[in-house]
């Protein structure tokens, strides 16, 4: 075995351990957990330096091709640089002293040891790449505002600021202050290089950074994450040898779609927001236990006999995230969620539990199959329209998120009411123990703000029947729901007549 390869094979075991080797062209050094670099370790280091140099150099440099769960969205970019939507925010209150010089220095730290912050993107011979930039300071925005209304809609304009993925960091941030000791702080991502959980962890290791910082506590920090452009390097030879029947499967399962359609450009985003009760929560984290299966599958087999109504089909199709990082990537920032398509088509004359194992056994399936790209699927079945979506909506469910204390500040995350209409249709469940919130999002263009209304609203009455008796047939839970709806329906009719009627009367008067 060459030098070079022993210093690849090296390289990529130390990753995988979270030791980070890096070179200035003449010596070597290292980042790693406590105790993790051995003199066995560097040992075998020093068998291979001059080769090992050479590596580090090429991929200090060198591009690396686009993970698989990073190119629909770059594909998507491309076509429409001017979108925010993929813009992923976090937004904290802070009620106290803010060292704002402490907070740029974790700042500055997060974006060091986090390489997928500090990519950079291009096309190489038709090909999509990125490659990791040298750190440099975070932009860090600091600004005075008179009001803590101010300092939001400043949040808010914040967050659709755009990212030019040019070398630029995809992390930014902005701290408002709005009155003594009080203050809101964001912190913006770009989606291609940072999903959901991803941006839980970055949040977290920067309050543990600031409070070592300022308090000296000396909490653990994991200053030698693995390198996502590793991961990307891995799971693109990992998709080279996808196999035949993982694409079968979703040929298989995916044939004689409904009709597709490019999703509809232009209009509003829209959102509704509800809070299902902590009683409807037990009920639903019982009816998953005793089934033997998850909360995720129990909303989606709720969500799925909402979308029967509205799509007036039985042949419904529900995207769903899949988490495609492995235990080496615990701690790492990235894009790492893979799109699942979730095909639900066998009803009968079934009570809802028969229902839910038929939800959980297509889920099963699913996941069976889920490291196959969804832009691969997609590919397959619309190679003339990569741009429809294979689902009718999507749907995520997580675990609700809470901020870890920080010492000599109280914090709590602010909920912005932003849209993210970044799917036509989309559902977002938080799952907390005071219970569950619901966050259904669309634009006008593809639903009218009324069509919007009334899903949410036939979702919440499934949900709510489903609670309290979760054993009755699907026909009666139907019957059940559709009286709520219809009532509903009729008093949304009242009230737009009477503001009708109220309009032409002002009109009238405004005449004489």
């Amino acid at each position: 075995m060459s030098d070079e390869t022993r210093a690849d094979r090296l390289i990529q075991r130390l990753e995988r351990e979270g030791i980070i080797l890096q070179t200035n062209g003449k010596t070597i050094s290292w980042r790693a957990p406590k105790g993790a670099m051995t003199e066995t370790l560097m040992g075998e280091i020093r068998q291979v330096k001059s080769a090992l140099i050479t590596r580090l150099g090429e991929r200090g440099t060198g591009w690396v091709t686009l993970a698989p769960t990073q190119r629909r969205l770059y594909v998507l970019m491309r076509l429409s640089p001017e979108r925010t939507d993929l813009n992923v925010s976090a937004t904290v209150r802070f009620l106290g002293d803010l060292d704002i010089a402490a907070l740029q220095d974790s700042l500055n730290s997060l974006l060091e040891d986090h390489d997928a912050l500090r990519t950079q993107f291009a096309v190489k011979d038709g090909e999509a790449v990125q490659r990791a930039l040298p750190a440099r300071d975070v932009a860090l925005t600091v600004e005075e505002h008179s009001s803590e209304p101010d300092a939001i809609r400043r949040a808010k304009d914040f967050e659709l600021v755009r990212f030019r993925l040019d070398g630029e960091p995809t992390l930014r941030a902005v701290a408002l202050r709005y009155a003594d000791s009080a203050w809101i702080v964001q912190l913006n991502f770009h989606h291609l290089t940072c999903d959901q959980g991803s941006m839980r962890i970055a949040v977290n290791e920067l309050l543990a950074r600031y409070m070592n910082k300022t308090l000296n506590v000396g909490l653990t920090v994991n200053r030698a994450p693995a390198s996502y452009l590793a991961f990307a390097r891995e799971a693109t030879a990992s998709v080279a040898q996808t196999r035949a029947c993982d694409l079968a499967y979703w040929k298989d399962r995916l044939k004689d779609l409904p009709p597709r359609a490019r999703p509809a450009s232009g209009g509003t985003p829209y959102s509704i927001r509800q809070r299902l009760d902590v009683d409807s929560a037990a009920a639903f984290m019982a009816l998953a236990k005793s089934n033997r299966t998850t909360i995720t599958a129990v909303m989606m087999a709720i969500f799925s006999l909402t979308l029967r109504h509205h799509f007036g089909r039985e042949d419904i199709l529900i995207g769903s995230p899949f988490n495609n990082r492995g235990p080496e990537q615990d701690s790492s920032v990235g894009m790492f969620i893979n799109s699942l398509v979730i095909r639900l088509t066998d009803r009968g004359d079934a009570d809802f539990p028969s229902w839910l194992k038929t939800v959980a056994h297509s889920l099963i399936d699913a996941l069976q199959h889920a490291n196959t790209p969804y832009d691969m699927v997609v590919d397959v079945l619309m190679p003339d329209n990569r741009q429809a979506e294979l689902y009718d909506a999507w749907l995520a469910v997580r675990q609700g998120y809470r901020l870890p204390p920080v010492r000599g500040l109280s914090i709590e995350p602010l909920d912005l009411d932003s849209i993210n209409a970044n799917h036509t249709l989309k559902m977002e469940i938080d799952i907390y123990n005071d219970g569950i919130l619901t966050h259904l999002i669309g634009t006008t263009a593809a639903c009218s703000a009324l069509e919007m209304e009334a899903i949410a609203f036939r979702f919440a009455c499934t949900a709510k029947a489903v609670a309290a008796k979760p054993s009755q047939t699907l026909s009666a839970l139907t019957a059940q729901v559709d009286h709520e709806v219809e009532q509903w329906s009729a008093q949304q009719r009242l009230q737009q007549g009477q503001s009708k009627r109220s309009s032409l009367r002002s009109a009238v008067r405004s005449r004489g």
